[in-house]
């Protein structure tokens, strides 16, 4: 069966909903970011799995029903990174996806992507994600584990050779987090990056998840503004001279931007309005049915266990939240995002060393502090100074 009319109806919908500030959509999500599970088999020092190792994965019988209902109308599922998506039914979910039509995109830890597993997906795939904070053997297993390096340099040696000579019609990238251990290695990363063929190198912000992370960890606590910069900038120089893009929006300073890299499918829908609450859904392992990536207890819309998806996606959260997006009054945790950032004079991120917290510092933390009360100090800190999409 051809689900492609099926998903164009629905996307009309849904823009039609959007356009017309309804509170009750008659579309449903045109993607979908299924957190099956929130095992991983590592711990990097920056990650909650380091303090509270997840414990949940949805079993396959489950699954299989849960994409039966989401992806006949949806364009994209994601696999993303409660855990590490190539464990559990990584080839059954993928089969799934290929089988109502559906784009992938998967963010991975690489570790376990071999030749054979990227074969899996190839046919469907629309963007791969390889989280690496650095190509450097003593640095990536200070911040990921011991071993670590030569599983993940093999691996993409392996896809590297698989790959060699193949159309690439995939979009892929490393993200990086920007950390006191790799700074240093940030401009020789790109070149490392640029050797492999990736489409792009992005740089993160660190997650803390403890003071003493901070104060080891953190650039922005360790280096000196001069300091910062003469590593960014020797970063930029070199991506420009090799011709790779580099994002580095997120911790202050310019992209890069060497050549173009198609949209992603399915673009996003232009609003003012958060492409994450009205165009996407975030199921994670427990079942549990949130807007967006942090999963905190005040956006909790609901349970699969409890309720079918066309009842939480038009259920009193969710139309309290459109209510607020379309009035721009927004309240609780969608009010202190730093992914949508309404707020201009936002200066979350700007470089102040020793500086007390700020008036949208002091904001963040008391929403980090929320944050991390439902989700066992998992902190999500995404974004500088972004503004709505227009």
């Amino acid at each position: 069966m051809s689900y492609v009319r099926h998903k164009q109806r629905n996307s009309e919908l849904l823009r039609d909903d959007i356009r017309s500030k309804h509170t009750v959509f008659r579309g449903l999500p045109e993607i979908v970011n299924l957190n099956h599970t929130d095992v991983c088999n590592l711990r990097c020092i920056m990650c909650f799995q380091a303090y509270t190792p997840g414990r949940n994965t949805i079993p396959l019988d489950r699954v299989r029903e849960i994409l039966d209902e989401l992806l006949p109308t949806a364009r994209k599922l994601k696999l993303t990174t409660a855990g590490e998506p190539v464990l559990g039914p990584f080839a059954e979910i993928v089969d799934r996806a290929r089988h109502y039509g559906c784009r992938l995109e998967l963010i991975t830890n690489a570790t376990r992507l071999t030749p054979e597993r990227f074969a899996m997906m190839e046919d469907i795939l629309d963007q791969i994600v390889i989280s690496l904070d650095s190509h450097e053997l003593e640095s990536l297993e200070h911040i990921r584990g011991k071993g670590v390096h030569k599983r993940i340099m093999d691996n993409l040696a392996a896809l590297g050779e698989y790959l060699q000579g193949k159309p690439r019609s995939f979009i892929s990238a490393y993200h990086i987090v920007l950390m006191t251990s790799n700074v240093p290695l940030l401009a020789d990363f790109v070149r490392f990056a640029r050797t492999t063929g990736v489409d792009r190198v992005k740089v993160l912000r660190m997650h803390y998840m403890t003071e003493k992370l901070k104060q080891d960890e953190d650039p922005f606590v360790n280096f000196t503004r001069e300091e910062l910069d003469r590593h960014v900038h020797e970063a930029q120089r070199v991506a420009r001279e090799v011709g790779m893009n580099l994002t580095l929006g997120e911790v202050g300073y310019d992209d890069v931007d060497a050549f173009p890299v198609r949209a992603h499918d399915p673009p996003l829908i232009p609003t003012y309005c958060c492409n994450m609450l009205m165009q996407e859904v975030y199921v994670y392992p427990t079942e549990e049915i949130f807007p967006c990536c942090i999963p905190s207890a005040a956006l909790r819309m609901g349970t699969l266990k409890e309720k079918s998806f066309p009842e939480i996606w038009n259920g009193r959260g969710y139309r309290r939240l459109r209510r607020q997006m379309f009035s721009q009054k927004l309240e609780g945790a969608c009010s202190g995002c730093k992914i949508y950032g309404l707020d201009p004079e936002d200066s979350a991120f700007d470089f102040v060393p020793g500086a007390a917290p700020g008036r949208s510092r002091a904001a963040f933390d008391r929403l980090a502090a929320r944050i991390r009360g439902t989700l066992k100090d998992h902190l999500s800190w995404p974004g500088r100074n972004r503004t709505p999409i227009r």
